[in-house]
């Protein structure tokens, strides 16, 4: 009697195999991430024409349009409750610091575009519809910066 010899190992055993590797592997993924070997910042801007020429590929390839496709909202749902929404408030937590740091650079530039809306005319729904334009064009030239 001969081994039985296998292309690949059944896929049930291969996603096990994953999940117990991305186990045992979590303190190295850590030390790694707190010790890189290189600059992340650094490689990332020395690799901006490769990025802008992914996305140029992926635009060609209609990888955006192929996503949406294999998109299935169930499953998503599914993997957001089995990770928890404990998860999002430890990892939003986690990023305190940054955050109130964001808001408060933010917080002159967004009075000041809450005033200029709010001094805007209010009275008809074409005014109303002028103000939330006009904060949206505030707001998206705040978020470029």
């Amino acid at each position: 009697m001969g081994f039985k010899v296998r292309i690949l190992k059944p896929a049930d055993k291969q996603v096990d195999d994953l999940l117990k590797g991305v186990a045992a592997a979590g303190d190295k993924w850590l030390e790694g991430y707190e010790n890189p070997s290189a600059d992340p910042q650094a490689n990332a801007a020395e690799s901006e024409a490769a990025w802008e020429e992914g996305v140029r590929n992926a635009a060609d390839r209609k990888a955006l349009q192929k996503g949406l496709e294999n998109y299935d909202p169930d499953q998503a749902i599914a993997v957001a409750r089995a990770v928890g929404k404990d998860n999002l408030i430890r990892g939003v937590k986690a990023r305190e610091v940054k955050i109130r740091a964001a808001f408060k650079e933010m917080q002159a530039d967004r009075e000041r575009i809450a005033e200029e809306v709010r001094r805007m005319p209010s009275a008809t729904a074409d005014d109303r519809k002028a103000r939330m334009v006009r904060n949206y064009e505030l707001m998206g030239e705040l978020g470029k910066k």
